[in-house]
């Protein structure tokens, strides 16, 4: 009698997954975020070409925090000033959200407010960044732009700068 050992089910699993990956990102990259970029364009005084790529690097952002809903990611800039913006157009935000991840993205800004250990905080914040480009890298299979996500990550930014963590789901 012959034994046949099927290991297919890890195989399709993560066949399925990277179908899944893929349909979450073509999604976020069609969603029309076209008023959006026109206020920030106005509001923030950034070319055309630079606004694009802030959408861009936001929606993947974003691919991110809603695939790996149970982590924190941070971000601090232009890209999270336009993300400001974005959750400014309520609807188109949260229709966005429900497209990509099925649920509200939430937004979570850091607040200085004394308590928090600045070594600590700063550690946790870069560690959340950290956390982001990892992911950024598997899940896009290329690195991230340094120009939007420098490496490595400028301390004085995350101390000048309010930094914005992302929980979804919490």
């Amino acid at each position: 009698m012959e034994h046949v050992v099927v290991q297919q089910a890890p195989v399709a699993e993560k066949i399925a997954g990277q179908h899944r990956i893929a349909e979450v990102i073509a999604h976020a990259q069609r969603f029309d975020m076209s008023a959006v970029l026109s206020r920030y364009i106005q509001l923030h005084n950034v070319e055309t070409t630079l606004a694009h790529e802030h959408e861009r690097e936001l929606k993947r952002f974003l691919v991110i925090a809603s695939l790996f809903p149970q982590e924190s990611f941070s971000m601090a800039g232009p890209t999270d000033d336009l993300w400001h913006e974005f959750i400014l157009f309520t609807k188109e935000y949260i229709q966005f959200c429900e497209l990509v991840g099925g649920e509200y993205i939430h937004h979570s800004p850091t607040v200085d407010d004394g308590e928090d250990d600045l070594p600590a905080g700063m550690e946790r914040r870069l560690t959340g960044y950290q956390n982001f480009l990892s992911r950024y890298r598997s899940v896009f299979a290329e690195e991230p732009p340094p120009h939007i996500w420098p490496l490595p990550f400028d301390y004085s930014t995350m101390a000048t700068q309010a930094l914005c963590i992302v929980r979804c789901g919490s």
